[in-house]
């Protein structure tokens, strides 16, 4: 838990200021600071707002802290006002403290200033409370000074659980006209008080009962036994008898009598001793600890309750000192709170004390004097309470603020401040280096669908301490959240160290981890970036290093890359491309481009067409067209779908791009069915995996065929063997549902992502398309050569139709012919042509052979 803290700063050097600020903030406090340097920007200041603390350097090139001083003083008398400086000795320090600067803390020991810094707050408060309460004091000792010399009457009545008189004494007798003998057993609110009161009464009483709040003291008006009303002042008090019960008692002043001097102070010395032996009483049964102290410290009264709070019986402690039961970390503390109660200022201070057991609790005690008449202090009252709780409280709470629940690492907060350390060092100190390496899990999505949520995080943790065997004890390992660690390599020898450290954990992380007896192996991608006296935002070294480190996963999981300024610019131009990626679609810049897909078997008998330029008919050789989708930007011109599509994918554009694909391509196909009926055309549309997770897919399919009247068989949809893994059964009841509406299914790609092998002969599909990665390397007798006879031949025996991709040399043509290949596209024939083209073609009736018109 963090103190708020307005704070204004008298400095001229911005990092001792920071140094300044991150004490504070590692002593438990949020500051909301300003910083000046001059007297007229500290005077405007003072002005603007009301502040908790003045900290002040002595020395400023065109100021110092004694006028800094006056000017506060001039301001606000008790602002508490801390001096802060690294050149002034002891005398200089001693002479502001004399001029009224409340401390000091020097500069190479600035872990003492969060203590000082709550000590003159509490003390600030403690001021402001004893200023109220002395002016409170004043009123209330004139309207009684006042009340005596008009010779009041004190009234003391007692009441049990039951609000039945216990205890009336004469001056009641004389007040309220009942005597003793009438009143005994008799409940208050039949007495004295008037009838529209009786409920609050009665209420207030049992409150106090029931929950410890007590009734305040006040004026009120009172009922006499003749009937009469007499006001009072009434006061009251919680005691417990000797069988513990409760009893309260009220006292009375009566404020119309007229009562003389003499006779008001015996009346005031009787009810003092009965307050003062009841208050004794109070103190023995109460749970706090509450002592008295010589002025040397020494105990001469300790409250019983102390065997509960500290294990000691109060014999036990008579006569020691206290500071032989102090934590030695605490003992300075304690004894300038000792000095401050005899020097008539008392504070409320917090420190630790050891109990019997050995062990040390928290207290937080408050010291006050007891003078004599001539105002010289007898001795000290202390009254301690044990905040253990509530300190641990404090405590896990500040841990749980910087540190990850799951891993118990570092979070964002505590490597934001080791951050700013490490980058206020970079640029004070020429010889000091750091670098942050950002590590994200490869395929950890895919861990933690799989096996479980559980598995997932047991997963992390095992990671978390993975990562801290790389590390010194000077450097931080910690977690942002998802799989996703941040390591600061402190006062590093050049980026050499951190590949160093990077390398090693890429090597460690190829040993396989066991959860529940499942072998895990996982690698991870590594971002790096070197400190250097640029960067002044911990969230901008983040920022590089997670561009490095996605530069590195694009490149190939399980490696690392170096951040330059380049990858940055490349990450803006992405942005911005994403940015216009998202009005693209709403602007109309996205259109449709159309490649032929051939019956390469029916080309046996016109190989001599070719060669000579004579197409053939389209009506024996054109099975239909692969759409695909192009983006022309109106400033970039036309964007390849290479760079676009894996945005749109990433920020999940591909479903609406890709409806829209649909909706277009059917529109179009319709259109063509209608003016050209002789060719029988399909055309084939790429989907995403991110289409097939929408739940209204099918909706959608049904609506556009619907609103098209187009049939399904017409259509082909692609997929990819990647999207294929994801969830391979819903995936084929997906499939299954798709092929009741005739729709035929084409395995995209087959071959370059993961084996399917082992499912393809359950999938609906209907083509197989061999990747252009195979058909442009082949030779014949190669491996790609090989790869490609065996698709076919496994599709000839599941009975797909075989569709190759790529196809740009007669002889590829050729092979593939001869393998038994029955469908092909490719530049060989055409590339991608827009719409008009196509209808020029279908029009003459030819067939496109090489590059016609393309896009």
């Amino acid at each position: 838990m963090t103190d708020s803290l307005n704070l204004l700063l008298i400095e001229d050097v911005e990092d001792d200021a920071l140094l300044v600020l991150r004490e504070l903030r590692r002593g438990g406090f949020h500051p909301v600071w300003q910083r000046v340097e001059t007297l007229e920007e500290l005077q405007a200041m003072l002005g603007q707002k009301k502040w908790d603390l003045v900290i002040s350097d002595y020395r400023l090139p065109k100021f110092n802290a004694p006028n800094a001083l006056k000017v506060v003083r001039t301001y606000h008398q008790s602002l508490p006002f801390i001096l802060v400086s690294g050149t002034i000795g002891e005398v200089l320090a001693v002479e502001m403290m004399k001029a009224g600067a409340n401390d000091y803390v020097m500069k190479d020991n600035l872990k003492r200033l969060p203590e000082a810094v709550r000590r003159e707050l509490r003390d600030a408060q403690f001021r402001l409370e004893h200023q109220q309460a002395e002016l409170l004091l004043k009123k209330s000792e004139q309207r009684f000074r006042t009340l005596f010399e008009s010779t009041p009457m004190i009234a003391v009545q007692g009441y049990d659980r039951h609000r039945q008189v216990i205890y009336w004494n004469e001056a009641s007798e004389r007040l309220y006209g009942y005597t003793r003998a009438e009143v005994l057993g008799r409940k208050l609110e039949d007495l004295i008080i008037p009838p529209e009161m009786c409920t609050t009464v009665i209420d207030a009483v049992n409150q106090w009962l029931t929950t410890g709040e007590p009734i305040p003291a006040g004026e009120l008006n009172l009922v006499r036994k003749d009937g009469s009303i007499v006001p009072v002042y009434s006061s009251h008090i919680m005691l417990t008898n000797t069988e513990g019960e409760p009893e309260m008692y009220c006292v009375d002043l009566d404020l119309s009598a007229q009562q003389s001097a003499r006779r008001e102070r015996q009346q005031a010395e009787q009810e003092l001793g009965e307050s003062e032996e009841r208050y004794r009483l109070l103190a023995e049964n109460t749970n706090d600890l509450v002592c008295l102290h010589n002025p040397d410290g020494r105990y001469t009264y300790v409250s019983p309750s102390c065997e509960m709070l500290l294990g000691y019986h109060y014999q036990e402690m008579v006569g020691q000192h206290p500071y032989d039961f102090l934590h030695p970390e605490d003992l300075q503390l304690v004894q300038e709170s000792h000095n401050n109660a005899l020097n008539q200022t008392p504070i409320s201070v917090t420190y630790r004390i050891r109990h019997k057991s050995g062990n040390y609790i928290w207290f937080e005690t408050l010291s006050k004097p007891i003078k004599d008449a001539q105002g010289e202090v007898l001795k000290l009252q202390t009254t301690s309470r044990d905040i253990t709780e509530r300190i641990e409280a404090q405590q896990r709470l500040r841990y749980d603020a910087l540190h990850d629940g799951l891993t118990g690492l570092p979070n964002r907060s505590l490597l934001t401040e080791r951050l700013e350390l490490a980058i206020n060092r970079s640029r004070r100190f020429a010889d000091y280096q750091y670098a942050v390496l950002f590590l994200d899990l490869d395929r950890f999505k895919v861990i933690n669908d799989s096996l479980g949520h559980l598995v997932g995080d047991h997963l992390l943790t095992l990671i978390a301490q993975k990562l801290t065997t790389h590390i010194r004890d000077i450097d931080l390992v910690a977690r942002l959240g998802g799989d996703e660690f941040v390591i600061l390599l402190e006062n590093v020898a050049g980026i050499e160290k951190a590949i160093q450290v990077t390398e090693r954990i890429l090597e460690d992380m190829q040993t396989p981890l066991y959860i529940n007896e499942t072998e895990v192996v996982i690698s991870t991608s590594v971002g790096i970036v070197l400190g250097t006296p640029n960067y002044q935002q911990p969230s901008i070294l983040i920022r590089d290093a997670d561009i490095a480190m996605y530069r590195a996963k694009a490149e190939g999981r399980g490696s690392y890359k170096v951040f330059d300024v380049e990858m940055h610019t490349q990450a803006v131009n992405r942005l911005t491309l994403e940015t216009d990626l998202r009005k693209a679609l709403e602007r109309g810049e996205f259109f449709i481009c159309y490649q032929p897909i051939f019956d390469i078997v029916n080309f046996d008998n016109r190989q001599n067409s070719i060669e000579l330029g004579i197409n053939p008919t389209p009506e024996t050789c054109l099975v239909g067209f692969e759409a695909l989708v192009r983006w022309q930007h109106p400033t970039r011109g036309i964007v390849s779908p290479e760079k676009f599509i894996p945005i749109a994918e990433e920020t999940g554009l591909i479903v609406p791009i890709d409806q829209w694909v649909f909706r277009t391509v059917c529109q179009q196909l319709v259109a063509w069915q209608a003016e050209f009926p002789a060719c029988a055309l399909k055309m084939s549309i790429n989907l995403s995996a991110q289409d097939l997770a929408q739940s209204s897919f099918l909706t959608e399919i049904d609506r556009v065929l619907a609103v098209t009247k187009i049939s399904g068989a017409a259509i082909t949809l692609e997929i990819t063997e990647s999207m294929l893994i994801e969830n391979i059964s819903k995936t084929i009841r997906l499939l299954r549902q798709l092929k009741e509406r005739q729709i035929q299914i084409s395995i995209d790609d087959f071959g370059t992502g993961y084996s399917s092998l082992n499912y393809l002969h359950r999938l609906p599909a209907d083509n197989l398309k061999i990747d252009r990665s195979f058909v442009g390397q082949m030779q014949q007798g190669n491996r790609n050569y090989q790869v490609v006879s065996t698709i076919i031949a496994l599709s000839n025996q599941l009975g797909l139709a075989v569709v190759a991709e790529g196809i740009e040399t007669k002889q590829q043509l050729q092979w593939l012919r001869e393998l038994g290949c029955e469908f092909g596209q490719g530049y060989l024939f055409s590339e991608p042509m827009n719409h008009k083209m196509v209808e020029t073609i279908l029009g003459n009736k030819l067939v496109p052979i090489g590059s016609q018109a393309s896009y």
